[in-house]
C-alpha cells in the first residue's frame, strides 16, 4: 500500500515536473506562464497533448521534436523526474493530508528556484515570495512561533548580506542574500545551521571538482542556489536528526 501511494505521488510529480518546466523555461525570460501554448524553441509550431505527456512523448520521439526532428535536451526529461522523485521523497517523510499538500508546495518551489538559478543564474522574486507565502502557511498550520522563524530569517539574510558586500558581489548574488532570509525563516533554528553546513560544503566540493576538471576556471562563478536549496529541502525533512549527527561533527 505504501508503495503504490510513493508510485502515484511519483506520477503526480511528473505531471506537476511537466508545469514547472513551463515555470523555468519561461519566467526567466519574462513570459507568460498560464498564458501561450506549448511549442518548439526551434520550428515553433505548436504541440498538441500527446507530444506533451510527461516523460513517454519524450521517450516516444526519441527526444526529438515531433516536426523538425530536432534534439530537444535532457533538461525536460530531467526536471520531471527530479519533482516525481521529490514528491515520492516527502510522500514517504510526511503522512498527514495538509502538511503533505504543503510540503509538496513547498518542494515545488524548491525546484523551480534550484533549476532556474542552475540554467541562468537568478532567483526570481516572483517564486521567493509564493515560496514565503507557503511558508508562512505552514507555521501558520504548525501552530509555530512565527516571530522566532523570522528572526532566525532576519539574521540568516544580514549574515548573506556581509558575505555579498565583503566579497565585493562576487562570491555569491544579491539573489542568494533574499533567499537566505526566506531558508532561515522556513527552517529555523537549529535546522539552519546544518542546512548551511551542507550548502557551503557541497557547493565548495562541486566547485574544486569543476576547477580541477577544467570544466571552470578559478576565478569562475558558480551558482550558489542550487546548493542552499538542497541544504534546504535535505533539512525541511530531517532537520532534527541532521542536527544531532552535525554536533557530533563538530564535537559539540
Amino acid at each position: 500500500m505504501i508503495l503504490f501511494l510513493l508510485g502515484l505521488l511519483f506520477f503526480y510529480g511528473l505531471f506537476i515536473g511537466s508545469f514547472l518546466n513551463v515555470v523555468i523555461d519561461r519566467l526567466p525570460r519574462n513570459e507568460g506562464i498560464v498564458c501561450g501554448n506549448s511549442h518548439c524553441e526551434y520550428c515553433g509550431h505548436t504541440l498538441v497533448w500527446y507530444d506533451l505527456v510527461p516523460l513517454l512523448s519524450y521517450l516516444f520521439l526519441a527526444g526529438k521534436c515531433r516536426y523538425c526532428k530536432k534534439f530537444i535536451g535532457f533538461r525536460y526529461p530531467i526536471i520531471e523526474c527530479t519533482t516525481g522523485i521529490l514528491f515520492a521523497i516527502v510522500g514517504g517523510a510526511f503522512t498527514g493530508i495538509p502538511s503533505l499538500v504543503l510540503m509538496l508546495a513547498i518542494a515545488s518551489c524548491l525546484c523551480v528556484l534550484f533549476f532556474i538559478d542552475l540554467f541562468d543564474g537568478i532567483l526570481p522574486d516572483s517564486v521567493l515570495v509564493v515560496l514565503s507565502g507557503f511558508a508562512i502557511v505552514q507555521k501558520l498550520f504548525l501552530a509555530e512561533h512565527i516571530i522566532f522563524f523570522l528572526l532566525v530569517g532576519f539574521l540568516t539574510g544580514i549574515g548573506f548580506l556581509a558575505l555579498f558586500l565583503l566579497t565585493r558581489k562576487k562570491g555569491i548574488g544579491f539573489g542568494d542574500v533574499k533567499y537566505a532570509f526566506v531558508m532561515g525563516f522556513l527552517l529555523g533554528f537549529p535546522s539552519i545551521i546544518p542546512a548551511l553546513y551542507i550548502a557551503f560544503l557541497t557547493g565548495a566540493t562541486v566547485a574544486l571538482i569543476l576547477v580541477v576538471g577544467g570544466k571552470k576556471k578559478l576565478k569562475s562563478s558558480i551558482p550558489f542556489g542550487p546548493f542552499l536549496v538542497l541544504g534546504t529541502f535535505v533539512n525541511l525533512l530531517w532537520g532534527q536528526q541532521l542536527w544531532v549527527l552535525f554536533q557530533k561533527i563538530v564535537g559539540i
